[in-house]
């Protein structure tokens, strides 16, 4: 009577087995995934900026908020070049701007 319990079991554990997990795709040659983007840095970093400035900033949250990269990408460069950033200003807005860019990267064609 245990025989054929067991059997199924057996069974049942080599069919769980086989079906596995899904591995994810791979991302094409060359091309950094990035989920997330990491923005944390950019306020504190620009926070005794001038206003004018500050509000670039501002401008650019709301870009990446809105999943507007080329927005954030040209502002970010705006930031950048703007007198008076520091050069720790500029590499935080560095930064995030190549994360923006493998960001556009990792992204579908827009289909037509």
């Amino acid at each position: 009577m245990r025989l054929p319990g067991l059997a199924v079991c057996a069974l049942v554990i080599g069919l769980a087995s086989l079906t596995g997990c899904k591995k994810a795709p791979e991302a094409g040659p060359g091309v950094a995934e990035v989920d997330v983007l990491d923005a944390s840095k950019l306020r504190p970093a620009f926070e005794t900026a001038p206003a004018e400035t500050q509000g670039q900033v501002n401008t650019v949250m709301l870009a990446i908020g809105s999943s507007d990269f080329v927005g954030a990408l040209s502002g970010l460069e705006s930031l950048t070049n703007s007198p008076g950033v520091t050069d720790v200003q500029k590499k935080v807005a560095t930064d995030l701007s190549l994360q923006i860019q493998k960001k556009i990267a990792s992204l579908p064609p827009p289909t037509q």
